[in-house]
């Protein structure tokens, strides 16, 4: 009973959630075709990339200074003042605060219409938060569509009431008119008036935000009438009025209507509280008005629906959805509340239609189990049901994280050129390469550190900066503190696996890639030491590590430039482009990175769309970034566009393909995990363990076959590898063969003893202990001390990790 549940407490909610609407406008006119032809293409951008959880497209949409000029129109500003209507009145995260707050809550955004006002394009478009009916329209003023792309000057918020320029403007009068008086002349007579009044109207607010609605009406009546005919004066005395008495409320409605013939708002509002009053003949006349503002909205349709099933007119509601659905097809709310009504009329195809739309919604393998629910009984005995749940199982098998959403970035996209240097050139360094190996395992970090160019990671970190002797200082105790071999023994004292896989070439660099495997096999990372051989022998001039997405000269510039406004603040002039750019945004960066380790990862989208877009491209930001993407990214959309937008741009970067293979391996999300395995393994040169990552999307697909084949490749390139062998018991196991699977884990312990930590937690383990095979094997385990290779801590030297 639980899903139908569900849809009678969202029938109810239906009805009671908040609404906003849009002002009246002068009639609007014809499109020019080019005019209607670019807005038209611009608006489906926007609604496909709201829906597809990228804000960006949006955010850069946004004129801000073209905003912030029509808003301070006329008036002399100071720089810092422009700079906050910019800022934080226009800012440029409208377009994230709308994914944060809206679409990834399951809302969607849809482009309604185009129209022509006073010789200016305008789109309209209907935000849905959530599956419920808060609805918001958001309309913008467009220009610039006859020299490019389409930017937006102006945009009227439903939930707002005002175009934000007049927002704007009349919420800064007097701080405008406080920086500087010769500003009061080009106010305009109301905006005096309005001035004048301001206290009056503060105190008017407090008292409605206090629970005091009578004491605010009468102060908002005692105002001058042409403050109290203002539009935001008369949208607070509508809001106040609503909690005074009925009579006020309509006294209040029909001064609105009169100042602002066909407002949109007040209509709007009427709606939703006669909707909370159940007073359903005077809110379908408001819907009726709004629907006819708007020139038209489906979702109208999915109010008056919710309305007459309130009013226990079942007829009516039914025939109201099946209209809403008729003009949009696939909008979720209207399937949620179709789909109980389709149950109970024994319409099955259309019970069909809303489950598979409210399956993609949530993704494959989270609807409920229907099989319990009663009210589901005969649709799952019909045709249209089995075909239904047929449908189902087969997009489920397929791995697919969410119904019809496509696999990420990186199929398609070409991994960098990775080749193998000259045989002399690689067989030196390979011979190098495997004497840090061999010395890394006896916790011998000295040869690692005799090869390092400190001076050459340096001078890297220095370029530019060479004037400055308090700089210079600095990175020398950076690069002197630089001690890689040290963490990677103790790294390895502690249990992690280290295996040189081989030498490749990158660009025209020789690099040693290393495998490092954690105590928990899932733990995987990879670094490279770049290296440079000469006369001398090899050298190590520099170390990327995969899963932190940078070499250390990179990591350490960043930090010293990050560091410069501290240590000389006089060299922030000295640099160039982006740079500059990156410092004289430290702070923001600062912020950004707290609400990172915080895991107030909106907050952390909002900060990173309000940076520079240069400063935005930097490596640590986008590292940044993904990682919050990879926290919020449950549902596809979002975790697509994070990916694709790296992809599309920063397709040399091998990290990004490791944190996507992990990720959506442990997500589920097997398609996307094998694209990012592929690249990550042409990346490296080839790894034996990525078999045993293919395995395990295979096996999460229950394809047994398949993943046991590539475990058998796997141990077969690299016997000593321990989770692919583990894996082979595991399906042993899940096909009931005990004694191949006692057979693989007695092989396992004997070099040492061997404890299936990984499998312990399974089905399948427990039902091997149980059998014959299982008693014998844990019989001549039990009570076996366990013992792995020796390895020699490395001795503390006050060198930090």
């Amino acid at each position: 009973m639980l899903i139908m549940r569900k849809m009678r407490i969202l029938a109810v909610a239906l009805l009671v959630t908040a609404a906003s609407g849009l002002a009246a406008e002068p009639s609007s006119k014809p499109l020019d075709p080019a005019a209607e032809k670019a807005c038209t293409e611009f608006a489906r951008k926007i609604e496909a990339c709201i829906n597809a959880c990228d804000p960006g497209p949006y955010n850069r949409a946004i004129d801000a200074d073209a905003i912030a000029a029509a808003a301070l129109k006329g008036f002399d500003v100071p720089d810092v003042l422009r700079t906050t209507v910019r800022v934080q009145w226009v800012g440029g995260n409208l377009g994230t605060e709308l994914v944060t707050q809206s679409i990834r809550k399951g809302g969607s955004y849809r482009f309604l219409r185009l129209r022509m006002v006073d010789g200016q394009p305008r789109a309209l478009f209907r935000l849905l938060v959530g599956p419920t009916t808060d609805v918001n329209y958001h309309e913008m003023r467009l220009a610039g569509w006859d020299k490019g792309e389409p930017k937006v000057v102006d945009m009227y918020f439903a939930n707002r009431g005002e175009w934000l320029t007049e927002e704007v403007r009349h919420s800064m009068l007097l701080p405008v008119t406080t920086a500087k008086k010769g500003n009061e002349a080009v106010l305009t007579p109301l905006e005096k008036e309005l001035l004048a009044a301001v206290l009056d109207i503060a105190k008017a607010r407090k008292a409605g935000d206090e629970g005091r609605p009578a004491d605010a009406l009468a102060t908002l009546k005692a105002l001058p009438e042409s403050v109290r005919n203002a539009k935001h004066i008369l949208m607070l005395r509508v809001s106040v009025a609503s909690a005074v008495s009925a009579a006020e409320l309509a006294a209040a409605a029909e001064d609105t209507r009169k100042a602002f013939p066909g407002d949109w708002w007040v209509e709007i509002f009427l709606m939703n509280h006669f909707l909370e009053e159940k007073n359903f003949a005077a809110a379908l006349e408001s819907i009726d008005r709004l629907d006819r503002c708007l020139g038209g909205d489906p979702f109208l349709q999915v109010m008056r629906a919710c309305m007459f099933q309130a009013d226990g007119q079942k007829a009516k509601a039914a025939a109201s959805c099946r209209k809403a659905l008729t003009e949009e097809p696939k909008m979720l709310v209207a399937h949620i509340l179709a789909l109980p009504m389709a149950l109970e009329a024994k319409e099955f195809a259309q019970a069909a239609r809303s489950l598979t739309v409210m399956a993609d919604s949530q993704g494959v393998g989270e609807m409920p189990d229907l099989a319990g629910e009663p009210a589901f009984a005969e649709f799952l005995k019909s045709e249209e049901g089995r075909q239904w749940q047929a449908s189902q199982k087969k997009q489920a098998a397929a791995g697919q994280g969410t119904a019809g959403s496509p696999v990420p970035g990186g199929e398609g996209v070409a991994v960098p050129e990775v080749k193998r240097p000259d045989p002399a050139t690689e067989k030196a360094c390979l011979a190098f390469a495997g004497e840090l190996e061999k010395a890394f395992k006896t916790g011998d970090y000295a040869p690692l550190d005799k090869a390092l160019r400190k001076d050459i990671a340096s001078t890297r970190i220095m370029r530019g900066l060479e004037k400055s002797d308090k700089l210079k200082e600095e990175v020398g105790d950076v690069c002197a503190g630089w001690r890689p071999g040290w963490s990677l023994c103790k790294a390895i004292a502690g249990g992690t696996d280290c295996k040189l896989l081989g030498i490749v070439q990158v660009g025209d660099q020789p690099r040693a890639v290393f495998r490092l495997i954690g105590k928990r096999p899932m733990v995987l990372d990879y670094q490279e030491f770049v290296l440079k051989p000469s006369e001398k022998g090899v050298e190590v001039v520099d170390v990327y590590t995969f899963s932190s997405g940078t070499c250390y000269s990179d990591s350490q510039r960043r930090l010293i430039l990050s560091c410069i406004p501290m240590y000389d603040k006089g060299f922030v002039k000295e640099l160039q482009g982006d740079e500059r750019l990156f410092v004289e945004n430290v702070p923001r960066l600062e912020a950004l990175e707290r609400q990172a380790r915080a895991r107030e990862f909106k907050e952390a989208f909002a900060t990173y769309e309000g940076l520079p877009e240069a400063v935005r491209r930097e490596w640590g930001v986008r590292f940044t970034m993904f990682v919050c993407a990879l926290n919020l990214g449950v549902e596809s959309e979002k975790w697509k566009a994070a990916i694709d937008d790296h992809y599309r741009n920063h397709a040399d970067e091998p990290w990004l393909d490791l944190w996507v293979a992990s990720v959506s391996l442990d997500k589920k999300r097997y398609a996307e995990a094998l694209v990012a395995i592929d690249r990550l393994d042409r990346r490296v040169g080839r790894d034996p363990y990525l078999d045993f990552m293919r395995a395990r999307a295979c096996l999460g697909q229950d394809k047994l076959s398949e993943a046991k084949n590539l475990c058998q490749a796997a141990v077969q390139k690299e016997p000593a590898l321990i989770p692919p062998r583990e894996m082979l018991a595991l399906i042993a196991m899940k096909e009931k063969d005990y004694r191949q699977a006692a057979q693989i884990l007695s092989d396992l312990g004997t070099t040492r003893s061997y404890r299936p930590t990984a499998l312990a937690k399974s089905r399948e383990y427990a039902d091997f202990l149980a059998s014959e095979e299982g008693k014998k094997w844990q019989a001549a385990n039990e009570g076996k001390p366990e013992v792995g290779p020796v390895r020699q801590r490395p001795a503390p030297d006050g060198v930090g990790e």
